[in-house]
């Protein structure tokens, strides 16, 4: 993100749809992530053999998964509470 003073500059001054826009491009990126993790977690329900393997090797932990989860979401709820106190 860039300067956080620049940023709330822009986005006191932002149209509607650029702000919209700013606000997804800040937040899209962990969103998806959390995404990817918590779709991997549900395939761990009743996992295929490639899924297994990753399992078995450590590649996937789901307590690591979990965390990296809440992490993200409390990134995004970070982005979204800055843009909130940038427009009061």
């Amino acid at each position: 993100m860039p300067d956080s003073d620049e940023l709330r500059e822009w986005i006191r001054n932002a149209e509607k749809s650029a702000l919209i826009a700013g606000l997804h491009q800040h937040m899209q990126p962990g969103l998806s992530r959390a995404q990817e993790l918590a779709n991997l977690l549900w395939l761990m329900t009743n996992p295929s053999p490639a899924i297994r393997r990753r399992i078995d090797s450590g590649e996937l932990v789901p307590e690591d998964m979990l965390n990296e989860i809440g992490e993200l979401i409390e990134q995004a709820f970070a982005i979204l509470e800055f843009y909130k106190s940038a427009l009061e």
